[in-house]
């Protein structure tokens, strides 16, 4: 009987956990995929190296045609046209900041975090007007009027590839452009499905 009554506590202390959990990757220098993974088997995570970040580089840039382990998408024969949109066009915006160091709360024009690279990309770049044309947060691309949500097994590049608190732009193949995390710069990677699978979000036309 008492545990019928501990809903709205039982949602609180998953918020606060969600936000250690956020905190606490951001202590280690770890994404929040890796921090879960790690927590669940019990250890502790570690934050990318320099090397390990180069490997993982090295390992999307040989391929964008790359099959994703877990990826709903992955073997549905997707389309490499652009979608609706801005399509190749926000790809290659995105793209031309290969290399740009992450900086938290940095939305261009030389260091970016995840959401100030897109924003940068939109507004900059192609002239498109968002929530906040300085530095659009992540979970507002997550709910942006501008773009609407399609299937994964639609994705086409120039989608969004939205978390909550998390976004890049899809490029092709199961990968995606992004700045990931601190000590990191954009690049090139695989989406990731563990342990949150993200949403796709198609920019509309202006």
């Amino acid at each position: 009987m008492q545990a019928g009554r501990l809903g709205v506590n039982g949602m609180a202390v998953m918020a606060v956990a969600g936000g250690a959990v956020l905190a606490y990757s951001g202590i280690v220098n770890a994404s929040v995929a890796d921090t879960l993974r790690a927590l669940m088997k019990g250890s502790a995570p570690t934050g990318r190296t320099a090397d390990s970040l180069a490997q993982s580089q090295a390992s999307v840039a040989a391929s964008t045609a790359v099959t994703v382990a877990g990826d709903p998408a992955a073997t549905t024969g997707e389309s490499t046209a652009a979608g609706g949109g801005p399509g190749q066009a926000l790809v290659a915006a995105v793209a031309k900041y290969k290399g740009a160091r992450y900086v938290f709360g940095a939305a261009g024009p030389t260091t970016f975090d995840c959401s100030g690279l897109v924003t940068y990309a939109l507004h900059h770049d192609l002239g498109y007007t968002l929530p906040s044309n300085r530095h659009t947060t992540a979970i507002q691309f997550y709910l942006w009027s501008g773009a609407v949500t399609v299937a994964a097994t639609d994705r086409q590049p120039g989608d969004l590839v939205c978390w909550t608190g998390h976004v890049g732009v899809y490029a092709g193949g199961g990968t995606f452009w992004d700045a990931p995390h601190t000590g990191s710069v954009v690049q090139l990677q695989r989406v990731w499905t563990k342990p949150i699978a993200p949403i796709y979000r198609r920019v509309k036309p202006q």
